[in-house]
């Protein structure tokens, strides 16, 4: 192989590395800000069911299974979010639980 030939196999080598710590990356941070929004929606809901607006309480009682149920990436999210799900099965259930509506699947 003449040094033309090698430098141009080393920067090709160079790129295809390049290309797959830019795709790596890219993925890291999907997932980074995919779990950032997802505790921010899961916040948002827990500070609607610790609201004094028996409102409030109904709304953030009826997104948080919603809210739990959504993509999670790791093992962690997932018991946090059957955690919270129990807690929210047992405050429902209670007899001075906030009613939180009819249930939208239901025909009026």
């Amino acid at each position: 192989m003449t040094p033309a030939e090698v430098i141009s196999a080393l920067q090709l080598i160079v790129a295809i590395v390049a290309v797959i710590v830019a795709v790596a990356t890219i993925r890291q941070k999907r997932r980074a800000d995919n779990r950032a929004a997802w505790w921010a929606r899961l916040q948002w809901t827990l500070d609607k069911i610790t609201s004094d607006d028996p409102v409030d309480q109904a709304a953030g009682f009826r997104l948080l299974p919603i809210v739990t149920k959504a993509s999670l990436d790791s093992a962690d999210d997932e018991q946090l979010a059957a955690a919270i799900e129990e807690l929210r099965e047992d405050l429902t259930t209670d007899d001075d639980a906030v009613d939180s509506g009819p249930d939208p699947k239901e025909e009026p």
